[in-house]
């Protein structure tokens, strides 16, 4: 068979088949991102001399890959994590952070928190991996996330996502509603 031929039953095989609409992933724009900076200055164990002017807490234990991430603000409603643990919150955003290094992850991050901030949006998810090629067991970007979001003063709550849309390489995170 040659091209051509390959083409025409491709073709023949796609006639009546409609494209799906564009997904909830963006490609997040930095232009006026770095007009605002994340803060968290009430926590004593912040680093605050990071070039980049970001603020989180940086001591927090590693995890592994294999680790659930589960979080929840002190008296949020049980019911709250319940549903955002089985998938039940619509995902507004989606960040993949495969292939990134641990510097360009974190920057993400940032880029991605001013996004959220700017267009009021309350859930999202955040695929991390598992961190197969983990130094000494320790999932790096699983761990940064894990941190990041810890330090986050308008995260509800996170947890490990449902295995559909990443398991425990990837993380529901749930926001509070801006007032």
């Amino acid at each position: 068979m040659s091209e051509d031929d390959d083409e025409k039953l491709f073709r023949e095989a796609m006639r009546g088949i409609k494209p799906l609409k564009s997904s909830n992933r963006i490609d997040i724009k930095t232009e006026k991102i770095h007009k605002k900076i994340i803060r968290r200055v009430d926590k004593p164990d912040i680093d605050t001399n990071t070039p980049r002017q970001t603020y989180y807490i940086r001591d927090r234990e590693d995890v592994s890959g294999e680790c659930q991430l589960s979080f929840s603000q002190p008296g949020l409603d049980v019911k709250v994590l319940k549903q955002l643990k089985a998938g039940k919150y619509q995902i507004e955003l989606t960040v993949d952070l495969h292939g990134y290094t641990l510097a360009e992850a974190e920057q993400k991050l940032i880029e991605t928190w001013h996004y959220i901030d700017d267009n009021q949006l309350r859930s999202l998810l955040i695929i991390h991996g598992k961190g197969k090629q983990a130094v000494g067991g320790k999932a790096i970007l699983k761990s940064l996330v894990n941190r990041f979001l810890l330090s986050m003063p308008n995260v509800l709550a996170f947890c490990s996502a449902k295995p559909k849309n990443g398991g425990i390489g990837a993380a529901y995170v749930l926001l509070k509603r801006k007032r």
